[in-house]
């Protein structure tokens, strides 16, 4: 066996573990937007099992997919949502992965369009520095109750 195989190999491997991980943000994430992927979202097994596009680039994808619905999510939101979800978490990621969740929450719950809000996201040197943030992020997200987001949420709205 080649290095360079091995190394294709585990790369691809990486890809698809990170994947997995980010699954559950990605599809909450467009399902709130599904103006956003090129098309719609299948199960996590058949998101997770395509033979038609490499891992990387599927990876790749949904990192974009995840920084534009971001971006449309910065319209939903009281302006110190950010401000909020820092106030209660000790990390970045978490308190991102807070903003997320509650600026979904936001929208869902009918919150019209309106100015931008302030985000912050550290700036990525590499795309595997993008995706050990945004699994980072994930963890967080999935882990993050109803309650944390609506307490989040109320915190805001009353700063504001």
């Amino acid at each position: 066996m080649s290095i360079p195989a091995s190394e294709a190999g585990f790369r691809r491997a990486r890809a698809w573990w990170a994947l997995a991980r980010l699954y559950p943000m990605w599809r909450e994430l467009i399902a709130a937007f599904p103006d956003i992927p090129m098309e719609p979202p299948r199960s996590r097994y058949r998101e997770l099992t395509r033979r038609d596009m490499n891992a990387e680039l599927q990876l790749d994808r949904w990192v974009h997919d995840v920084a534009d619905a971001i971006e449309k999510l910065w319209h939903h939101v009281p302006d110190d949502l950010m401000a909020a979800a820092r106030e209660k978490a000790a990390h970045g990621a978490v308190a991102q992965a807070y903003w997320i969740k509650a600026a979904l929450a936001a929208k869902a719950g009918g919150a019209p369009p309106g100015p931008v809000a302030a985000f912050e996201q550290p700036a990525a040197v590499d795309q595997a520095g993008e995706v050990a943030w945004l699994r980072q992020v994930a963890r967080t997200y999935r882990k993050s109750s109803t309650a944390q987001v609506q307490s989040l949420l109320t915190t805001a709205e009353e700063d504001a």
